[in-house]
């Protein structure tokens, strides 16, 4: 490998000071925090990678020499996006909206690109840990009305929020943060770090109830029983990692025991959290199947290169309309109260949205992507000699898999800090995988 210079050290300062900030990002009138965020974050990231670019062409920084399968199947989502772009309402907006999973994929590689990418991974998990660990504990002080921003009524419905602007927002990058919390502490060598890793994934999962949202909760509970068997089968080929499993499982009944005295506080304290109004509400419910029911149905008449990036909302009410002009629209005219006097946004499933943007195309290409990582990430852990070494690859793993369960039910991977804590779990799957090689 080349030796880095003073452009490298920068860089590795420079990225996960772009991660740490965009989520303290405060935008105009706090209506829509996620929209300055992304502009933040697509600015911040596309001058990083004019630079590096420089950098490369006056031989600043050592240019990578090998080109890799990810950046292959990243290529090939591009490829999927760009051959939906002639079936799009408006190229232009497309494009407009392109730009932030473009930033996103920039970021991934411009941290996997570097020299100094083992310094750079860790220092940006711990930025987004710690400025994770401040919007927990800014949202559950909203829960009992404590509140120093001057939010918008848009947005102050919702009542934990903290800078990111949406109760489902801030759980998605809170989720991914508890494992990174728990990856970080099997690779650190210190004993000590065990008690705040534990206080900082408490704190997140607290937050995470009081937001009261549905699909993080999914997400935890398929990422845990992965962990769990994961570190089962691991240790049935390594015996050291025996007590690694058993501290596992402590400290997952600690975090039970944790938050169920939690929940009790709350509620004897005047603020109930209202879960089960959560969880049963129909509104919500309702909506979100009549979504995917509309970009199914909107796909499958371009079922091969889509209909254009970030068409659904665009794409919705036409097709609503159209639709209650035929027989089977009737038999949904109990659920247009659900969706009246809204515009949804986007599908509220990234899977089912890939496949009416970019057609069979561009969902095949994204679950390659998502696999290979899966796949690979998982064959390498299960390969690793060093016990604590592949328990942190587990941690990461499981990361992914909770992203992926959340993607599911919400459209995480359109918000800019959710999109930060992806490509940085996937740039840490791919140090794992290729470690061992040269840039």
């Amino acid at each position: 490998m080349d030796q880095p210079g003073r452009f490298d050290r920068i860089m590795s300062w420079a990225l996960p000071a772009i991660a740490a900030a965009t989520p303290l990002v405060i935008v105009y009138s706090l209506q829509r925090p996620n929209v300055g965020q992304a502009y933040f974050f697509i600015l911040a990231t596309f001058i990083a990678a004019a630079a590096q670019g420089m950098a490369w062409a006056f031989n600043f920084s050592p240019m990578p020499r090998r080109l890799r399968a990810p950046l292959v199947l990243f290529a090939l989502v591009a490829a999927a996006v760009l051959a939906s772009l002639p079936a799009s309402r408006s190229q232009i907006f497309s494009l407009k909206q392109l730009l932030l999973p473009a930033a996103g994929v920039l970021f991934y590689m411009l941290v996997t690109a570097s020299p100094l990418r083992r310094a750079i991974l860790p220092r940006a998990s711990l930025a987004m840990m710690a400025v994770g660990g401040l919007l927990a504990i800014y949202g559950i002080g909203q829960h009992f009305g404590i509140e120093i921003l001057n939010y918008s009524d848009v947005v102050r419905k919702n009542a934990v929020i903290a800078t990111i602007g949406h109760p489902n927002y801030l759980s998605s990058v809170l989720g991914p943060i508890v494992f990174l919390t728990v990856s970080l502490y099997f690779s650190a060598r210190r004993k000590a770090w065990g008690i705040p890793a534990l206080g900082l994934v408490l704190l997140c999962l607290c937050c995470i109830i009081l937001a009261r949202t549905r699909s993080i909760w999914l997400g935890l509970g398929v990422a845990t029983l992965v962990m769990f068997a994961g570190g089962a089968l691991y240790s049935r080929r390594n015996r050291a990692a025996h007590p690694i499993v058993g501290k596992l499982g402590l400290g997952i009944l600690v975090s039970l025991i944790g938050l169920i005295l939690f929940g009790g506080v709350v509620t004897l304290s005047g603020n109930p959290i209202g879960l089960k109004e959560r969880l049963g509400s129909q509104k919500e419910i309702s909506s979100r199947f009549f979504y995917w029911n509309a970009a199914i149905d909107l796909g499958r008449e371009r079922p091969v290169f889509g209909r254009g990036y970030a068409m659904f909302d665009p794409e919705f009410w036409p097709y609503v309309l159209r639709q209650q002009k035929t027989a089977m629209g009737k038999y949904y005219r109990d659920m247009l109260p659900a969706v009246s006097g809204t515009n949804p946004g986007h599908a509220h499933n990234e899977y089912i949205e890939a496949f009416f943007e970019t057609g069979v195309f561009g969902l095949t290409a994204l679950v390659a992507l998502l696999g290979f990582f899966l796949y690979c990430g998982w064959l390498r852990m299960m390969r690793e000699p060093d016990e604590r070494a592949a328990f942190q690859q587990l941690a990461v793993l499981c990361a992914l898999v909770l992203m992926c369960i959340d993607a599911s039910l919400a459209f995480p991977w359109r918000l800019p800090v959710s999109l930060i804590m992806l490509m940085l779990t996937l740039a840490w799957i791919h140090e794992f995988i290729y470690d061992h090689e040269t840039t």
